[in-house]
């Protein structure tokens, strides 16, 4: 979860971040079932990775993002968080909504999984369609959105194998494309906030129900990926 968003929603109960966490568990949960080592990079406050952890099950999640301002241990040294790539590669790796963050996103993709053990699966999500550039993109610091292509395009010049491809929110996306297009304002801020929490509940649930659904090629908010690093 981007730092910038801590202090303005609840991840633990908005729509959007339990959405694409419910998502985010059910890929991981049919790609990688067994993975004891997992980094997450770009973790910001490590929400996702901190969700789909049983570290009484021995897993190890390490956390990376250079903007922490120190390093810290967490769970018994099974949960760290470090602001430098881990020198031993793990079996799962966590982008979530990363790359668009960085000017290279293939070299920044190339650097962690390079280190990454071999088979190990690589969950890429990014904001969707320059279509949908809007303040909220200004105001996260984002360089660019991205089409399912893309993405993959990106994944196969890293070296990796792609194994599923679908976009998330398209459900949500007709209307949140035309409020971008034509009712937001030139202010840099983000598109998250509170809402009322029956408001909250529905659209939670609609998202999730569309989650169930592994197929999705046309359109929505984000892109989705899981690759894998080759034998």
């Amino acid at each position: 979860m981007d730092l910038k968003e801590v202090a303005l929603v609840d991840p633990v109960s908005h729509w959007y971040y339990q959405s694409k966490l419910f998502a985010l568990d059910r890929a991981v949960g049919k790609f990688s079932p067994d993975w004891g080592s997992l980094v997450d990079v770009g973790a910001g406050s490590g929400f996702f990775s901190r969700s789909i952890a049983d570290f009484a099950m021995g897993q190890q999640v390490i956390c990376v993002d250079p903007n922490y301002g120190s390093e810290r241990n967490e769970e018994a040294g099974k949960l760290r968080f470090v602001k430098n790539p881990p020198i031993n590669g793990g079996d799962v790796y966590l982008f979530m909504d990363v790359l668009e963050h960085v000017a290279d996103d293939v070299g920044l993709l190339t650097r962690y999984t390079n280190n990454a053990q071999p088979g190990a699966k690589i969950f890429i999500t990014v904001p969707a369609f320059m279509s949908m550039w809007s303040a909220h993109d200004e105001y996260l610091e984002h360089f660019r959105r991205y089409r399912l292509s893309e993405v993959v395009d990106i994944a196969s010049r890293a070296g990796l194998n792609v194994v599923h491809k679908r976009y998330l929110f398209g459900l949500v996306f007709p209307m949140a494309w035309f409020v971008r297009r034509f009712m937001g304002s030139g202010k840099s801020k983000s598109d998250l906030s509170s809402m009322n929490k029956y408001v909250n509940v529905i659209l939670r649930s609609i998202v999730k129900l569309e989650h169930r659904f592994w197929w999705n090629p046309v359109f929505g908010v984000s892109a989705f990926v899981v690759a894998e690093v080759p034998n």
